[in-house]
């Protein structure tokens, strides 16, 4: 697989399926955007949703293991499969900024990646 080449189901039609499954009980929807806002609820809309019995002091360990920082340390996602050592290069799981694409792309981006949107989901 080539670097920026993802296979399976592109994004934007996992989109639409969720989309189309919105409101159906096996269906929760969760935005990376609302965790980094309130990462407890996140945890507590989740142990709802299935109906699973957790301390309050389970959901803080939970809530401090999941901190970002926390997380990309741990992240077997960074990890070499077969050293378990951390990568070097790019990073599965980066910085965990939301907004932080304004820092990467500039206006000319911005618009050519608005106009890509529009047209796949007009697909």
């Amino acid at each position: 697989c080539s670097l920026g080449v993802v296979s399976g189901p592109s994004y934007f039609a996992m989109l639409k399926s969720q989309y189309l499954r919105m409101g159906h009980p096996n269906m929760l929807v969760l935005w990376y955007e609302n965790m980094k806002k309130d990462q407890r609820k996140m945890i507590q809309d989740i142990k709802n949703h299935i109906k699973y019995d957790i301390s309050e002091e389970q959901i803080d360990a939970l809530t401090e293991f999941m901190k970002f920082e926390n997380y990309q340390k741990s992240s077997s996602m960074n990890k070499d499969r077969d050293t378990g050592k951390e990568t070097e290069g790019i990073k599965f799981v980066r910085k965990g900024i939301v907004g932080d694409s304004k820092n990467h792309f500039d206006d000319d981006m911005v618009r050519d990646w608005d106009e890509w949107i529009v047209e796949e989901f007009k697909k």
